[in-house]
């Protein structure tokens, strides 16, 4: 008797730790056979969770019988692996200056932040984030993906991080 899908037993939820896993043992061994392990776990993901409008999970592996849920780490984890598996050229395991969280995002290491904060000069004294005190933009709070000179550009936004980082409108 196998445990019911409530338990996690004959269930897949999307979830990405197996691949994840597959894709650390890779970047540690070379060994061809993982990506061979990850190729067959992405067909299966493909032919067996695929929908019209995205993933499904999989409520029993055994009848390949789907629920009606794609869980968000499964674009935000799962499928990020399985990129990083296959992209030779991927920044994230090619850089020492990057770690990479369980929760399948890269963060500056301490070093780096370190590094950055030291090559700074005078000529970034400018502070668009009014209060704070400023060595470095790096430093500055805010998502990476905003340009250096966002606030000066758009006087009337401002960054908030609750969950996510959003723009808000004064």
């Amino acid at each position: 008797q196998l445990p019911s899908a409530g338990s996690g037993g004959r269930s897949y939820p999307l979830r990405p730790e197996l691949i994840e896993s597959v894709v650390f043992l890779y970047q540690a061994t070379h060994d061809e056979s993982w990506l061979v392990a990850g190729a067959h776990m992405f067909e299966s993901i493909q032919r067996l969770t695929r929908s019209p409008c995205g993933y499904a999970a999989l409520r029993d592996v055994s009848t390949h019988e789907v629920e009606n849920t794609m869980p968000s780490f499964f674009l935000s984890e799962t499928l990020k692996y399985v990129y990083l598996l296959f992209d030779e050229d991927n920044w994230v395991f090619g850089d020492d200056n990057y770690i990479f969280t369980t929760e399948g995002h890269p963060i500056p290491s301490r070093t780096h932040l370190r590094t950055s904060a030291h090559a700074c000069t005078s000529a970034h004294k400018n502070k668009p984030w009014p209060g704070l005190p400023q060595s470095c933009p790096r430093a500055r709070p805010g998502p990476a993906w905003l340009p250096e000179n966002w606030h000066d550009q758009n006087p009337d936004l401002t960054v908030s991080h609750h969950d996510h980082w959003h723009l808000m409108r004064h």
